[in-house]
């Protein structure tokens, strides 16, 4: 178990306004992974956790041994924290093989013993094969096992993943967070994956936080994170529903129902408790909740919302429409005539998929 709360006030500098990082990081064997975007922290969240910064104040314990506290002076050398790293950027030397830049790592251990976990993490990790190869002939993927591999030779008991570079493709980032879990599995420490790609969350982590601005503001599973995020900063972060902006023209607590004014038509809704007529809010709905469909002609149906085409982008299975009043949709792909710029569509979204951030 990790567990780390860490508060770090830096100073503005000529290149960077001040920055303060808040947060308290709990991370249970498996992986957790730390969402958010570039600047929010992750990397500095880190440096802490592993001893390269020393906080301002907070604590940080692994599995019940103090790494650092601020109220009791103990601050581990990061050699002492036995902490595995693996960095964003590729960091194994080039002018060493795969198999020597793993023995430079375990020259901390005995040698007979450096000599097993080396060649145990090489067959762990299927990487016998390429021992012998020099780190630039190396694929992204086979690199960055090779850097995991690297972390865990002196058998850490806890694991932080920096964010996976960030223009690698959907295939790369699979290959390398399949092995990633199936270690974290069969390990059984805690994994600690920064990450600004909402997928890697899905794809490897049993749980997430959402670090914004220097603070965790969400944590769960990731599936409800998304579902349900608890603000409308959350949601435009995860950026996975759509956000509509809306006024309330009646509140009708007794039946549990509203009327909204939208895009300058009424539409019925559902009863926002604590709001009152005439608040202005913001709808959050599942893209796949909303019925878009072309309008044929200029009359508006009761309940429909119209909004314009601004342009739409086709893909392979789909088509994504962006319309002019700030709302994109991913559609099957519709008559091509009806995605021109400035041609009118309407959207129908049931009362029951509406809910207020």
């Amino acid at each position: 178990m990790i567990d780390a709360r860490v508060v770090c006030n830096l100073p503005a500098t000529r290149c960077h306004a001040a920055f303060t990082l808040e947060a308290h990081l709990q991370a249970a064997p498996g992986i957790t992974a730390v969402f958010g975007p570039a600047s929010a922290g992750k990397t500095l969240l880190f440096e802490h956790i592993t001893g390269l910064r020393q906080p301002t104040s907070g604590r940080i314990l692994l599995n019940d041994e103090i790494l650092y506290d601020a109220g009791a002076n103990v601050n581990l050398p990061t050699a002492r924290r036995m902490l595995g790293v693996v960095f964003e950027t590729n960091c194994l030397f080039p002018h060493l093989s795969l198999k020597e830049n793993l023995r430079l790592a375990a020259t901390v251990l005995p040698p007979r013993e450096g000599a097993r976990r080396v060649t145990e993490l090489l067959e762990r990790f299927d990487l016998i094969d390429l021992a012998a190869a020099m780190p630039p002939a190396l694929s992204p993927v086979e690199h960055r096992v090779g850097m995991l591999a690297q972390a865990l030779v002196r058998n850490p008991r806890g694991l932080l993943v920096d964010a996976i570079p960030f223009g690698w493709e959907a295939p790369l980032r699979i290959q390398f967070l399949r092995v990633l879990r199936d270690y974290a599995q069969s390990a059984g420490i805690p994994v600690v994956l920064a990450t600004r790609d909402l997928n890697d969350c899905f794809l490897a982590a049993s749980n997430m936080v959402v670090l914004h601005a220097g603070r965790f503001v969400q944590g769960g599973p990731p599936l409800e994170v998304c579902r349900k995020p608890a603000s409308l900063a959350i949601a435009e972060l995860l950026g996975q529903d759509i956000l509509i902006p809306a006024e309330i023209l009646f509140l009708d607590p007794q039946n549990k129902r509203s009327r909204l004014r939208i895009f300058g038509v009424e539409v019925p809704g559902p009863y926002f408790a604590g709001h009152f007529k005439g608040s202005r809010i913001t709808l959050c709905v599942a893209p796949a909740a909303v019925q878009a469909t072309p309008r044929p002609d200029e009359a508006v149906l009761p309940g429909r919302i119209p909004v314009t085409v601004d342009y739409a982008i086709l893909r392979p299975h789909s088509t994504r429409v962006y319309f002019a009043e700030g709302l994109a949709l991913d559609l099957p792909t519709p008559e091509t005539s009806s995605l021109q710029p400035g041609k009118r569509w309407r959207l129908e979204i049931p009362e029951s998929a509406m809910r207020v951030l």
